[in-house]
């Protein structure tokens, strides 16, 4: 449903449509409703046009992660690995990755690169403990 085919749903129920929601049904006038929808078609418009990709990665995204009112695609670093054990010889695949993904900085949005594992893992492959 597009944008104005929502606003013309919304206008045939007038300022008394009833809403249902997760904590129940509520009265919501019809021009409040149309500011809420503008305003989060803005922000979204807004969030996918800040986001940094990695090209050739698509599938190693696994999706969006939010801090401080900043949003950042995240990639799954063994998907990363996958992808590129297909581009070059295995023995090169984690000095690459180290070098030109890792240490990679392209402004505030930088993708974000998951690591799966327990807090005790992942301070042992920080540390280099096998």
């Amino acid at each position: 449903m597009k944008l104005k085919e929502l606003y013309e749903f919304i206008d045939k129920f007038g300022e008394d449509a009833v809403f249902k929601t997760k904590s129940g049904s509520k009265k919501c006038p019809a021009h409040k409703l149309k500011e809420y929808i503008a305003e989060a078609v803005k922000c979204e418009t807004n969030k996918s046009n800040d986001l940094q990709i990695m090209a050739g990665f698509d599938e190693a995204i696994i999706g969006t992660a939010t801090q401080a009112n900043k949003e950042f695609v995240v990639y799954d670093k063994e998907l990363i690995f996958k992808t590129l054990s297909e581009w070059m010889p295995e023995d090169d695949v984690e000095e690459y990755f180290e070098y030109n993904i890792a240490c990679a900085y392209v402004g505030e949005n930088t993708p974000l690169i998951f690591t799966k594992g327990t807090i005790d893992e992942i301070t042992k492959m920080d540390m280099g403990i096998s």
